[in-house]
């Protein structure tokens, strides 16, 4: 379960067990990581054959657009919230910083 809960969390899905490591580097091939360059082109062109995108660069970065205009709160530590920082007007994740400035101690 921590692959998929994880998996855009890089700082935490890498150092998990092997796993969660491996599903986190496995789906960032996807989006063209550096993993994928470690590949063979054939297998990855068999794969692509098998199993055609959908033209899913465009539908991902909708479905990651619309998290970010309509859930900000959960995106602060995902990669979604540079979608919401690039391309959504008034984007405002939580932040830290926001939280102890406006924290309940008087110091």
């Amino acid at each position: 379960m921590d692959g998929i809960a994880l998996h855009v969390t890089h700082s935490i899905s890498l150092f998990k067990e092997t796993e969660v490591a491996l599903s986190s580097r496995g789906i960032g091939v996807d989006f063209g990581t550096a993993d994928y360059a470690t590949l063979d082109p054939a297998e990855i062109a068999a794969v692509v054959a098998a199993v055609p995108r959908l033209d899913m660069k465009r539908a991902f970065a909708a479905c990651a657009l619309h998290l970010a205009e309509t859930q900000p709160e959960t995106t602060y530590d995902t990669f979604i919230r540079d979608f919401g920082e690039r391309y959504v007007p008034g984007y405002a994740a939580p932040s830290w910083v926001d939280a102890i400035a406006a924290g309940p101690y008087t110091e």
